[in-house]
């Protein structure tokens, strides 16, 4: 089943044409259609192929790889699903808030913009179940909302993520280490399945595995 092309705007147009004119292997700093991509680095693919599904994704990307059946991204997304071999719809796109929808009876895998975690954190008790993919930073008001919305379990892995860049975005490194945040439920879905990539926290602080 194939999704309908969106049609492109002429300003979308002339900035393809910019791109084309002034970048090479790697988007440029001052590339209109770089600028647009440079918040669009996805969780790595190795991490959502073991994480389970979940209904709701309200921060993806066009890129993310995250199996949600719902994923909500500000950006207009390239496709409105995206099916299996059978032709089944496995993951809507919508083009949306992901804070203006409702979490309620959802189980949530979210990772937030880093630069404003808190109105996330915040939305967390809404859910059924809720997974984050945040810094491991506990001094934070986020933080903190985070465990009061019942995110009592964390899972610190033994080696530093590495984000995937969008395309032609040049990768970086990443000077910061990421935990998992979750509420009981959504330990129970995902506590099993990152066996050997680091350990659990539990809810008092003590080994959950």
């Amino acid at each position: 089943m194939a999704a309908a092309e969106v049609a492109k705007s002429p300003e979308q147009r002339e900035d393809e044409y910019q791109c084309a004119i002034m970048c090479g292997e790697y988007h440029h700093a001052d590339c209109p259609v770089g600028a647009k991509l440079r918040d669009c680095w996805t969780t790595p693919s190795w991490l959502t192929t073991i994480l389970p599904r979940v209904t709701l994704d309200p921060c993806s990307n066009p890129f993310s790889t995250v199996n949600a059946l719902h994923n909500y991204m500000l950006e207009q997304p390239e496709v409105n699903f995206v099916g299996s071999p059978s032709g089944a719809i496995t993951r809507t796109m919508h083009k949306g808030d992901g804070l203006a929808v409702s979490w309620k009876n959802r189980t949530v895998f979210v990772n937030p913009p880093y630069s404003a975690i808190l109105p996330w954190a915040r939305k967390a008790d809404e859910a059924k179940a809720f997974i984050f993919l945040v810094n491991n930073v506990t001094t934070t008001k986020w933080y903190r909302e985070l465990l009061h919305n019942g995110g009592s379990y964390k899972f610190e892995f033994d080696k530093r993520l590495r984000f995937e860049p969008p395309p032609r975005i040049k990768p970086s490194t990443n000077n910061r280490d990421q935990v998992l945040i979750c509420n009981r439920e959504g330990y129970q879905m995902i506590g099993d399945r990152l066996k050997g990539r680091g350990r659990w926290w539990g809810e008092h602080m003590g080994y959950a595995d």
